[in-house]
């Protein structure tokens, strides 16, 4: 038996019409063909969920036909910012293996009374990327 080798396929047998071909006693012409299946490289998505939960696994795997969009992911008391990825953002997929790490700023707020009767409400953001953090401090007059 000879098989034609294709690169980046893999050889599914001899085919007469659309029937498999075992064995064939030649007693006339036939017009056979050779049934291939195409190789699919897998990569594979790491999730680093930093304490926080998404509807998914934590290791995804996709191939090159399926380009995964990234999913949201939740942490209680954060709001989700993003994936990073060696201190990047990442916010699409391309055909590679990635390894990444949910990213999520938190709000934390604190009345204030001040001498006249108003009210102000300190905003404090605090954004985190991995082992990095931004501080960002607003303040609201309130009556």
């Amino acid at each position: 038996e000879y098989v034609y080798p294709r690169n980046g396929y893999i050889f599914d047998g001899y085919y007469l019409n659309s029937e498999l071909i075992e064995e064939i006693i030649i007693k006339q012409n036939y017009d056979i063909y050779l049934k291939y299946t195409k190789l699919l490289k897998v990569y594979h998505i790491n999730y680093d969920l930093d304490g926080g939960e998404f509807d998914g696994v934590a290791t995804f795997e996709f191939d090159e036909d399926h380009l995964p969009t990234l999913p949201k992911a939740n942490k209680d008391g954060f709001e989700f910012v993003g994936w990073m990825e060696n201190g990047k953002i990442i916010k699409n997929i391309g055909y590679r293996d990635y390894n990444l790490i949910a990213t999520y700023k938190e709000i934390k707020e604190e009345n204030i009374e001040v001498n006249n009767g108003c009210q102000s409400k300190l905003t404090g953001l605090f954004i985190s990327f991995g082992l990095i953090g931004i501080f960002v401090l607003r303040r609201r007059k309130y009556e």
